[in-house]
């Protein structure tokens, strides 16, 4: 490779490193981009899926919820209509325990036996067939007291006698009354007398027919243990369920979930459950099955996309997701074997103009990309043409124009000429004439000397001009001739006209390669060459 003159060297390095670095940039760009709108394309992909998954499920979702809440309710409904079943039945099992039994100790004994065994209950209340009242009431620790009348419509006292309510008459209580026509119905929740700012629910049971024969009890209540049914709601009710009961304008059990909100009664005869995250509830009322009286309101919460109970109706929606990371991973593994041959292309360009070889850097090997392989070409041939332009450059800067000879040892050191021997030509007394008859004068005699010189050595020397006076003879070939030529005395006019002018002459027979060749440059450019 031909290297330029100083000057021309640190301007034409410079401007290739500007190129490489602009291309350097220009890769680590692209490098960039690449990876960056992969991101943005795995993303925008997935947010997209996201958007329309939430959009066209939504729906789905909310009609999941109600099909799950008609579900519910049904079974809520079955629920709540077997526990007034059960009611009734103990009204019933409390008649049969009473059967043939005639003296009030019996009764009692019997009626405090069967309300042990049932602590849903919270009070019961007889009728006599002679028309007195007894009230058998279950206190907080669980005890029985009993109320009973001396009198008929007489007041009511406990078992020491205290009178506890002066003036009672059954007949006129509301659980009586509304059994009248039936032989038993529910009541209507009315105030207990027993129990003051509390409300009663009594079922009540009618002695007729041959049971009236066998019995000593005209008509049976039974009143609702309140927080049995309470309980009982919560059972059969799921944490994120509301569940109550209601009779008239009156809610008269609820389950966990209704006791935590607060539930308002609107002008469209239905109730708005308030809490402190909005939950939207799918309503769901009836009446209790076969017992008209009292309703159920039920609300289920509506369709959330992140329920827990639609775990299952979110795996294809997982699996996608899944789906697009591995695609997006696989596709980052695909390019990264790319990514890396660029990256490394870059730092081998980065570093270009600074390495010791240039060839092995852009050598092709084995797995490159085409991409890859094509810019290592382009820059091959980039650098190529450079070489070109600056042999071409170099030869104009390199060479007199007007004698034709060399004036850069740098191309004596670096063509592939091999040079036979060596001589040296050298004027001296120029230095004289000029002072005496001016430098046209000089220049004069400088021209004929380069035009002896050329025509006796051209042929098979390269001569280089060290200056003026001092010139250097290269032979190529025909060492012989050289050798005569440069020994003849008279092979130049030695004064030219002048007699202050003399011509030395030197040669050197020997063949000049490698280290010789620098150290003559060496000798050259700093004065030390030696001549006759």
């Amino acid at each position: 490779m031909v290297k330029k003159p100083q000057q021309g060297t640190i301007f034409a390095a410079a401007q290739r490193s500007d190129s490489y670095f602009v291309k350097c940039i220009n890769m680590l760009s692209l490098y960039e981009k690449i990876k960056i709108r992969l991101i943005i394309l795995f993303l925008l992909a997935a947010l997209s899926f996201i958007g329309l998954f939430f959009i066209i499920n939504y729906q789905l979702v909310s009609e999941r919820a109600v099909k799950r809440a008609d579900s519910r309710f049904e079974l809520i409904q079955k629920n709540v209509g077997y526990f007034f079943k059960d009611i009734e039945r103990s009204a019933l099992t409390l008649k049969d325990s009473l059967y043939l039994l005639k003296n009030t100790e019996g009764i009692q004994r019997a009626v405090i036996l069967k309300m042990e065994m049932m602590p849903f209950l919270d009070s019961v209340g007889l009728v006599l067939d002679d028309n007195k009242y007894y009230l058998f009431s279950r206190r907080a620790n669980d005890k029985i007291v009993v109320y009973h009348q001396e009198q008929v419509n007489g007041p009511l006292v406990d078992e020491s006698g205290r009178v506890i309510f002066a003036d009672f008459n059954p007949s006129k209580r509301p659980w009586s009354v509304a059994s009248d026509d039936s032989n038993n119905s529910w009541n209507p929740a009315y105030n207990c007398f027993d129990r003051p700012g509390k409300k009663c629910i009594s079922f009540t049971l009618r002695i007729n027919g041959k049971d009236h024969d066998l019995l000593a009890v005209d008509k049976i209540h039974v009143d609702l243990n309140w927080r049995y049914l309470n309980e009982y709601l919560d059972q059969i009710s799921a944490n994120d369920e509301v569940l109550f009961l209601k009779q008239g304008h009156e809610i008269i059990a609820k389950n966990q979930l209704a006791r935590e909100k607060l539930i308002i009664y609107n002008s469209e005869g239905n109730y708005n459950i308030i809490d402190s995250v909005d939950t939207e509830y799918i309503a769901k009322t009836s009446a209790v099955p076969n017992n008209a009286l009292f309703e159920i309101y039920f609300y289920y919460p509506g369709g959330n996309l992140l329920n827990a109970s639609d775990k299952l109706f979110y795996l294809p929606f997982a699996f996608i997701i899944i789906v697009l990371l591995v695609v997006y991973f696989m596709t980052t593994r695909v390019f990264r074997r790319q990514f890396s041959e660029m990256t490394e292309l870059v730092n081998t360009l980065a570093f270009l103009p600074d390495s010791t070889d240039q060839i092995e850097a852009l050598k092709i090997r084995e797995g490159d990309a085409k991409e890859i392989i094509s810019i290592k070409n382009s820059i091959a041939e980039m650098k190529d043409a450079e070489i070109e332009r600056s042999n071409k450059l170099l030869s104009l800067i390199s060479y007199d124009q007007e004698s034709g000879f060399i004036k850069n040892m740098a191309i004596i050191e670096s063509n592939n000429n091999q040079y036979l021997a060596v001589g040296i030509i050298k004027l001296c007394g120029l230095e004289a004439v000029e002072a005496v008859f001016g430098v046209d004068e000089r220049n004069k005699i400088v021209r004929k000397l380069c035009q002896r010189i050329a025509e006796k050595y051209a042929q098979c020397c390269d001569i280089v001009t060290f200056n003026a006076d001092l010139y250097l003879l290269l032979c190529r070939e025909n060492v012989q001739t050289f050798t005569r030529k440069i020994a003849m005395v008279n092979d130049f006019d030695s004064s030219f006209g002048y007699r202050n002018l003399r011509i030395h002459k030197s040669a050197i027979c020997e063949p000049l390669q490698g280290e010789k060749r620098l150290e003559l440059r060496r000798k050259t450019e700093t004065g030390d060459f030696q001549y006759p």
